[in-house]
């Protein structure tokens, strides 16, 4: 049986858990990786029951006909390390990396520990012998996490990113180099895009998988991995947020200690009609669901509707406490076609970027206006929740793939400053 020798190094914080409470390093996760990879790479079937057939082949099926998988994993691991949660506690300054995180330091998740340090050792034992199409998949699917991927929660916002240090054959001969600099990276991620035909994969995917409508970048880069993730992350807060008022800088509205760009007043103004008079027009959804569903609101503002103050004396208290979510009728979840991978080079870390075009949910879908009160409704109030339920509901029409495309290509207005600045002036597009 022949063998590949696979050695990771961790980048960024990593969270995963077991079947208990511990944080722990899952071969089953990475094998589920390596699979979300090979399926984004070979997604140029006219038939996806012959893709689900190929990849079964490779990575194993409940069908008997098929069998168990033709790769097996073992593991050693060399170096690790665990630190705890305080570098993300809410008095830190660590606004961008907390909301990369988003969850991570709320207290019911449970998150005390992660991994800080991880290096590991995975021999992949494989019976593709003969079958030179199928393990040279596997290659580009080891390779494809090395440039975009990790695992773990919250891989697509930087967490959890691992390094391919050294990929080897049973003869101990070298089948993967590493990028040194951003030069060497670029040049491999070109190349890599070229061997699995990228340019000729023209017709948009119907999941998540690379085509030619796909996007690719180098954002910026730092010598410190967690200052890198928290410029991102601070930034990408800012582009997506409407603010709040800040006594402490003249009632202005601020994002953390950031006057706040305010780039989605339409997004704005949906969903404060819709806390006003619990109702949604026919085409009306956030600009900003792009970034995933479930997409989540919630208010502190006053409530402007009168007839429902008066008929429904705790209307207000109740709007003010309600979350609001909103998902598809039929998709409970769609993840993020933006994925951000911190890629450890010679001497710095940099930010690699993948947008992922794929159809984002099926047209003509519904969208769902659901919400959870923060406080007990009493008895007469549950009114208020059922009707929001019967009118909060909406037609799923397409997504503007700009609204991702302009985070990363687009200028800010800074306060204070007349011209337009880029919001990653260094960014570089790979393909």
């Amino acid at each position: 049986m022949k063998s590949l020798n696979v050695t990771l190094e961790l980048n960024t914080p990593f969270f995963s858990k077991g079947s208990g409470d511990e944080i722990e390093f899952r071969l089953s996760s990475f094998k589920g990786v390596l699979r979300y990879w090979w399926r984004a790479i070979y997604n140029d079937y006219t038939d996806l029951k012959q893709l689900r057939n190929d990849e079964a082949e490779i990575f194993g099926s409940s069908d008997q006909n098929i069998g168990q998988s033709k790769i097996f994993l073992s593991s050693k691991i060399i170096k690790k390390q665990t630190s705890n949660m305080a570098r993300f506690s809410r008095n830190s300054e660590s606004y961008g990396i907390k909301y990369l995180g988003y969850t991570f330091p709320l207290p019911q998740n449970n998150w005390t520990k992660y991994f800080k340090e991880f290096v590991v050792e995975i021999k992949i034992y494989h019976n593709l012998k003969g079958e030179e199409v199928k393990f040279l998949s596997l290659i580009n699917a080891l390779k494809a996490f090395n440039y975009f991927g990790g695992f773990g929660a919250r891989s697509r916002r930087g967490f959890g990113s691992f390094n391919i240090v050294k990929i080897t054959d049973e003869r101990d001969q070298d089948v993967f180099t590493p990028a040194n600099s951003k030069h060497e990276l670029i040049e491999q991620i070109k190349v890599f895009c070229k061997d699995i035909n990228l340019d000729k994969k023209a017709k948009m995917p119907q999941y998540s998988a690379l085509s030619n409508h796909t996007k690719i970048y180098l954002l910026e880069s730092n010598t410190d991995p967690y200052e890198l993730m928290n410029s991102i992350g601070v930034k990408f807060q800012l582009y997506r947020s409407w603010g709040r008022k800040d006594k402490n800088f003249q009632n202005q509205h601020m994002v953390n200690k950031n006057p706040a760009e305010q780039n989605f007043k339409s997004d704005h103004s949906l969903v404060k009609s819709f806390y006003n008079n619990y109702k949604i027009n026919q085409h009306g959804y956030p600009n900003r669901i792009i970034f995933g569903l479930p997409h989540n609101y919630f208010t502190s503002k006053q409530i402007d509707n009168i007839d429902f103050k008066k008929e429904y004396p705790n209307f207000e208290k109740l709007m003010k406490s309600l979350n609001l979510k909103i998902t598809s009728d039929n998709v409970d979840r769609r993840a993020s076609p933006l994925m951000i991978k911190i890629y450890k080079l010679k001497s710095e870390y940099v930010a690699v970027c993948i947008l992922i075009k794929a159809d984002f949910i099926p047209d003509n879908n519904r969208l769902i206006y659901t919400g959870k009160f923060k406080i007990k409704p009493n008895t007469r109030s549950k009114e208020i929740g059922k009707i929001i339920n019967e009118n909060a509901s909406t037609i799923y029409s397409g997504v503007d793939w700009n609204v991702i495309t302009t985070f990363i290509e687009g200028n800010y207005m800074e306060k204070g400053i007349p011209k337009k600045r880029k919001r990653f002036p260094d960014y570089q597009k790979v393909y």
